[in-house]
């Protein structure tokens, strides 16, 4: 790891202040294919990144091609790992080179500052200078970009502090006994050891007004006035020895005296760990994401009680894949969320891996220690990228119904044929290669795509399972195929192992490949991620009169006995924004795993700090200690986070616990919601409007905010859900959704991608068609006929009657769902028997949903059509009116035209003819 150039006091004897603070700038280390350091994005374009040997200097360099005709587009190789200060002057060189119309450019983003430098017609190395400032403290981006066709170069790329900021005033901090006089940090200090030293000062600056000096170890002073925050390095005369081989990699070492206060690790994340527990006891808290998220108690002066805190994490794995991560705003266009905030929490809270919904980790940087690199989630196609494979190699992907595909009609990424001899091989060389860019990672996940899905149907593939399967539910259901994914497993555990005999390969037991192998053991160095569907909150997990528990407990011993076993857990993805008090349960599971030798959690975070803050910190607690007081973890998090209005806050997480046990619901799992009976809303406003009435702080009011909309989404939820059968509620689900905008106006709460269209600012139900009389409920079965090349609007289908080339199809079911692998254009059509519409009275016909957007005709004559975002519509009513078309007493023909590119598709709710309100 580099040295860090920093000026952060009076002293700071930082060791090689013009030494490059890039990671890995010559490139000469990592793998093949990415080297240590550096990720890679297309923006726009096809292109392709390349490890070339026309270097600059040494062997290696970074090379952007653009394939063949490409002229315009935007790829990159990048990093993120630089911390740079406000304040301070940097100088960045790289050497250039650029061919066949390649347009370099470097970028480093910082609103107002940083820089953008294009560069083009170099044939030969160049090196480019440039000094620059940035507009805040913290970590940031080097882009090396092609922004045009050929390809361009890099070589020997650095960014070295050319001029320091200027010193901060420093004071001693006043203490509960002897002030602290100074923070000390290595001579040879690296990035984390800088960061948390100005960590310390900003942190005791904003608790109590005043910020210490720091000072390398070889300036401290001698005697025994004041004492010194000792980051990383041991005061002379003491010896930690003993403590630190307890503490083991990632643990820590936190001695509180009088004389000194000494923050250890055996690793550079153990020493972050041991500052963030620092903290922890001077009673900070990051309680989410974002500066709302930060609790910094103001006081005279620090309380620090003599303590020793020797600690080994109770699991080595803790993290997570947060769904989340990804807010749609309402305009409707994707955007990422803040991922330095989200991976300042998790790092904060001592969680060492955090996914969003993409095959890597994030990067927690050299600040933080680095983290537990992986690659995970649904990843075959992280490696087989069928762009790249399957027009050369449509072998390599499984053989469903006779022809080979990529894709499962819902128009997911389907699987791989796991008995072709190429794969194994084509896998361990991509995995070999992730572990020479990525020393800190321990594991590899190679997980099949989602389910239900495409397997093979290959007799090589079949001939790897014990059991016959029914091949007819192949794409429908889940199978048992265990044994033939072992095999693949296990072959590329044993290529991998060749080179690197100390990572795991690790594998979902999930889907197809969730229940126990026949005859296929998994190899030493593979270990079973388990997704832990069968969880009741209810009851405990060793109950074995919960059927629930009892069938998770059976597989999770079963796993066990054959191989290390990670835990994949789940929470509520249907329900995401509805608290979840599931406390003492995500104790009791994660207290039985860690006693059944589990030591490795990687679960989906299935709620977001919205709804759930309490949950998702006790959750990252217990993950570090597992033994923590469940009971006085919760009265200290809302007594520090929400101050006076803490006491009603108890009350009101205690409620919602409690309403789990005493659920309806014999067994309650992780999406029922009848826990929220009308007694319990009740009470939780109830708490929630003496909390406000206590609050006298902005961010105590923001943070209570938040707690009433994942209150208020529970019950717009379950109004939702009832709405269907009594369209009456559909004037409480429209009450219910202004108050929730009203609170993300005012509170600016960003929803989670999916909730949107659930909170009806851009739709809202055809309530006085729905609430009208009913007419005629259409025929539950109707004529289809696909359209490919969306030619029966011109060829009169509209109007047709159906012949020979027209199907049965029901209404009820998506098409996809009904056996027809198709997406595009797509037609149906049926009889109406038309009433007698009363005088005066307006006729409409009213789509329960249609997956898609489409086009309606009666008689050949345009009623409308409903073509808003689909992703909106998919499964929501809506009306078109047909008064001035019907003909009573008559048959008519009624046609509907659907187009949908992916997943389920098509007509799957009932349609009527009612009478307007």
């Amino acid at each position: 790891m580099r040295a860090v150039a920093v000026m952060l006091g009076l002293a700071c004897a930082v060791s090689a202040w013009a030494q490059n603070i890039i990671a890995n700038g010559d490139i000469e280390t990592g793998g093949r294919q990415s080297p240590l350091g550096w990720q890679n994005h297309i923006a726009e374009g096809d292109y392709e990144f390349l490890i070339s040997d026309q270097a600059h200097s040494g062997k290696r360099c970074l090379a952007i091609r653009a394939r063949e005709g490409v002229t315009e587009g935007w790829a990159r190789w990048y990093t993120t790992d630089l911390y740079l200060l406000e304040g301070a002057v940097y100088r960045l060189r790289a050497w250039v080179r650029t061919e066949g119309g390649g347009i370099a450019q470097l970028w480093v983003p910082s609103d107002d500052r940083g820089f953008s430098q294009g560069l083009s017609d170099l044939p030969e190395w160049t090196l480019f200078e440039r000094d620059f400032t940035v507009s805040r403290t913290g970590r940031h981006g080097l882009y090396l970009q092609n922004r045009g066709g050929g390809t361009v170069y890099y070589d020997d790329i650095s960014v070295e502090l050319a001029q320091a900021p200027p010193p901060a005033t420093v004071w001693q901090v006043p203490t509960d006994g002897p002030p602290i006089s100074g923070i000390v940090i290595p001579d040879g200090a690296l990035a984390h050891h800088g960061y948390l030293a100005q960590e310390l000062q900003r942190v005791f600056q904003a608790m109590t007004g005043q910020t210490p000096p720091v000072l390398a170890a070889s300036a401290a002073p001698s005697g025994t006035f004041g004492r010194y925050v000792w980051v990383g390095v041991v005061p002379p005369g003491r010896n930690y020895s003993p403590q630190l081989r307890e503490a083991g990699e990632e643990g820590i070492v936190l001695d509180i005296g009088p004389e000194a206060v000494v923050c250890l690790g055996n690793s550079p994340r153990g020493v972050y760990y041991a500052v963030q527990e620092l903290f922890h006891v001077l009673g900070c808290r990051w309680c989410w994401p974002g500066p709302l998220g930060e609790v910094i108690p103001k006081v005279e002066k620090l309380s620090l009680p003599p303590t020793l805190i020797v600690h080994r994490p109770s699991f080595e794995l803790r993290g997570g894949h947060i769904i989340q991560a990804f807010h749609t705003p309402p305009d409707w266009t994707v955007k990422h969320c803040n991922e330095e905030e989200w991976i300042d929490w998790a790092a904060r809270n001592r969680m060492n891996r955090l996914k969003a919904s993409y095959a890597t980790t994030w990067d927690y940087g050299a600040i933080r220690g680095g983290s537990r690199d992986e690659v995970a989630g649904h990843s075959l196609y992280h490696i087989l990228p069928p762009e790249k494979w399957f027009a050369s190699h449509p072998e390599y992907y499984p053989l469903v119904q006779g022809r080979r595909t990529h894709l499962h009609s819902s128009g997911r990424a389907a699987e791989i044929c796991v008995s072709n001899p190429d794969l194994p091989h084509i896998f361990a060389e991509a995995i070999c290669d992730f572990f020479a860019s990525h020393p800190q990672a321990l594991r590899y996940c190679i997980n099949a795509e989602d389910e239900p899905d495409y397997w093979c149907e290959c007799e090589a593939c079949k001939a790897l399972d014990p059991v016959p399967q029914d091949w007819s539910k192949n794409g429908l259901e889940c199978l048992h195929l265990t044994d033939r994914w072992l095999t693949f497993i296990n072959r590329v555990a044993e290529l991998v192992e060749e080179q690197y005999p100390d990572r795991w390969i690790a594998t979902f037991a999930y889907g197809s490949t969730r229940e126990l192998p026949y005859r296929v053991l998994p190899r030493r160095n593979v270990m079973i991620e388990l997704t832990w569907w069968d969880q009741c909150f209810r009851h405990g997990m060793r109950d074995r009169s919960c059927p629930t528990n009892a069938k998770g407990m059976e597989r999770f011993q079963g796993w066990s006995r054959l191989a290390p076993v990670a835990l994949y857990r789940y929470l509520d993805y249907h329900h995401m924004e509805s608290p979840g008090p599931f406390f003492q349960a995500e104790a009791d599971i994660l207290r039985t795993a860690h006693a059944g030798g589990c030591r490795w959690l990687s679960d989906e975070w299935d709620t977001t700090f919205t709804a759930s803050p309490l949950l998702l910190n006790l959750r990252a607690r217990l993950e570090w200690d597992v033994n923590t007081d469940v009971d006085a973890y919760i009265s200290d998090f809302c007594r520090r986070v929400y101050g006076k209005a803490g006491p009603e806050v108890e009350r009101y997480w205690r409620r919602l616990e409690r309403s789990v046990r005493d659920a309806a619901s014999a067994h309650v799992s992780f999406n029922d919601m009848t826990r929220f009976t009308p007694a319990v809303l009740r009470y939780g406003h109830a708490c929630l409007d003496r909390a406000e009435a206590l609050a006298d702080d902005d961010a105590v009011r923001g943070r209570l905010a938040r707690l009433r909309y994942s209150l208020l989404f529970a019950e717009l939820d379950q109004v939702t859900a009832a709405a269907e059968k009594d369209p009456s509620l559909y004037l409480r689900q429209a009450e219910l959704q202004d108050r929730i905008w009203a609170l993300v106006d005012q509170h600016k709460i960003e929803p989670v991608v999916g909730y949107y269209d659930r909170l009806g600012r851009d739709y809202r139900p055809p309530l006085s068609v729905m609430t009208g009389d009913l007419l005629v409920t259409l025929p539950l079965v109707w004529k289809f006929r696909t359209d490919p090349e969306d030619a029966g609007e011109a060829a009169g289908w509209a109007s047709a009657v159906p012949d020979g080339n027209w199907t049965d199809i029901r209404t009820d079911a998506s098409w996809v769902d009904q056996g027809h692998n198709y997406h595009g254009v797509a037609w149906y059509t049926t009889e109406l028997q038309t009433p007698a519409v009363p005088a005066g009275r307006k006729a409409w016909l009213l789509f329960g949903a249609v997956d898609g957007n489409c086009w309606v005709w009666l008689d050949g004559q345009r009623v409308g059509a409903q073509t808003q975002d689909v992703g909106l519509m998919w499964d929501k009513p809506f009306a078109l009116e047909v008064t001035p078309l019907l003909k009573p007493g008559r048959t008519q023909r009624l046609t509907v035209k659907v187009k949908k590119d992916n997943w389920a598709a098509g007509i799957w709710k009932p349609v009527e003819l009612r009478l307007e309100r």
